[in-house]
């Protein structure tokens, strides 16, 4: 984009130095001189998204010279994207009687694009054929054989080994003139993808798709032949081919999204998602599949082949479901729901008049083929709903005798914990009796111990009804005992010393009164 607004910076500067030196008003006409440098001007506005500004160039170009033939291709050209064949087809006829070789040559690809579009096909073959003869110039030749290559399924197989003869003849006449043409090389992959030859056509893609500048318009073909060569090792289905379908797949995979991403045309969203569905239904994903086709359904609600793929997907999602060894009674619901759904999608395709509108899907579903899934569903829906009795019954035995269990669980459950409520209940009892029996215990010990005391008091001369501790009255008991030990030693040295030792005892008893004394008061 950045080269782009530099190329119109300078081709505005030219056109702005061609008007100061000719002394041409601004906004009018360059002259018969500078007529391609008003094109080219046009032709960059184009590349550039402004398409009206240069329709309207365009056509100035074509009333002012008539002859100017290239300028009316480009009209043409924009005037077909815009749905107006009619003019487009004016455009194509006025440029193919140009004297310029290559100006004829581009008008006759737009005719040929401008009978597509109207579906004359008799009359397009008649004019790729005219220029190829007339040997315009190599796309010509290269478009007869994209026609002859689009139109092979619907010829009878005798004719159509012929065209691809033809076509094959054709493209290596092109490759041997210009062996670079990227288009020439992708029909060559066409070609030998028709003969089931994908691996080479596999190689001749690969090399496409890496060209500079047209790459990501084959990568749609790529990935066409990598979904071949994947069904092929799905159809062989030995272990390794296994790994290699499932690898196929999502390279195919990989390119259809590549490609959704950089091609933007009117109708690539719904053919792009239609090619990425079928790439995942034939992986084996069929709820993404069917999610897709869903996707596909709200873009052209109208093109009933559509409708035909969708209950395809529903009816393979359906199977899937059935057929699985871990199904659930809710995946058997769906299963069965998703088959009635096919089957009155398919009960009412059978009837169709066949569609002839255009849509993202080239091969039309054959009234034969809608019967054939029609009566296949019907059969396997009366299974169904048999299969569904049948699990919902066993559901719900299940469920009782899993309701049982579980109350046989609670049962069992509230009998242990009654049980360890009854046996704590007599464990405290006999905690409580224990410690009863050791407070008695306790009790009469102290009593015993009291009473020994209070009899040993008396015995020492002490008063029973004393209010000491058995401890305070043992002391008490071994204080006098001391003292009236003192007392004997005291008075037996009196006697025989005399008065002092009178004194001594006097004042020991005195000590003793005093201590006495002080206890009491305590």
């Amino acid at each position: 984009m950045t080269q782009f607004v530099e190329a119109k910076e300078t081709l505005e500067r030219s056109i702005q130095l061609v008007r100061k030196r000719n002394r041409l008003p601004v906004g009018g006409p360059l002259g018969p001189r500078y007529v391609t440098l008003s094109y080219n001007y046009a032709r960059l506005l184009e590349k550039m998204g402004d398409v009206n500004t240069a329709q309207e160039m365009y056509r100035e170009i074509t009333q002012l010279y008539p002859s100017y033939s290239d300028a009316s291709v480009r009209l043409g050209y924009i005037l077909l994207g815009r749905g107006d064949l009619v003019g487009s087809e004016e455009c194509a006829q006025k440029a193919v009687t140009s004297s310029s070789t290559n100006s004829r040559s581009f008008a006759a690809s737009l005719l040929a694009k401008v009978r597509t579009k109207q579906r004359a096909y008799p009359s397009l073959q008649k004019v790729l054929e005219k220029g190829s003869e007339k040997k315009l110039d190599m796309y010509s030749e290269v478009a007869l054989a994209s026609f002859w290559t689009e139109n092979l399924y619907s010829m009878e197989p005798e004719r159509r080994n012929r065209m691809l003869e033809r076509i094959h003849r054709l493209l290596a006449k092109v490759i041997r003139e210009s062996p670079s043409n990227a288009v020439a090389a992708a029909g060559i992959g066409c070609f030998l993808a028709m003969n089931q030859q994908y691996s080479d056509a596999r190689d001749v893609f690969s090399s496409v798709v890496a060209h500079r500048y047209c790459g990501n318009n084959f990568k749609v073909n790529l990935a066409h032949v990598q979904v071949e060569i994947g069904k092929e090792s799905k159809r062989r289905a030995h272990g390794a081919s296994k790994t290699a379908d499932s690898s196929s797949f999502q390279q195919a995979a990989k390119l259809y999204m590549d490609a959704i991403d950089n091609i933007r045309t009117a109708n690539s969203d719904s053919e792009l998602l239609l090619y990425l569905a079928r790439t995942i239904f034939e992986a084996g994903d069929y709820d993404e599949a069917l999610r897709l086709t869903q996707k596909i359904l709200h873009l052209s609600p109208q093109f009933l082949p559509l409708w035909y793929n969708f209950a395809v997907a529903l009816q393979e999602c359906s199977s899937a479901k059935m057929e699985s060894n871990l199904k659930s009674v809710k995946q058997i619901k769906q299963g069965a729901a998703e088959l009635d759904r096919a089957h009155r999608l398919f009960g009412r395709l059978r009837s169709y008049v066949p569609y002839e509108g255009s849509g993202p899907v080239h091969a039309k579903p054959t009234p034969h083929s809608t019967e054939a899934h029609y009566r296949f569903c019907k059969e396997r829906l009366n299974k169904a709903r048999v299969v569904l009795v049948n699990a919902e019954q066993t559901e719900r035995t299940a469920q009782e005798r899993l309701e049982q269990q579980k109350r046989e669980v609670e049962r069992q459950l509230a009998d242990e914990k009654a049980q360890r409520e009854e046996a704590e209940r007599k464990r405290l009892e006999e905690k409580e009796a224990l410690e009863q029996r050791q407070r008695l215990l306790d009790e009469k010990l102290q009593h015993e111990l009291l009473q020994k005391d209070q009899n040993e008091v008396i015995s020492d001369g002490g008063d029973p009804d004393m209010p000491y501790p058995r401890e305070e009255a043992i002391l008490q008991s071994k204080k006098r005992k001391a003292v009236e030990s003192d007392e004997g030693e005291e008075d037996s040295e009196h006697e025989e010393d005399g008065g002092p030792k009178n004194i001594k005892r006097n004042k020991v008893i005195s000590e003793s009164e005093s201590d006495e004394s002080s206890q009491s008061s305590v």
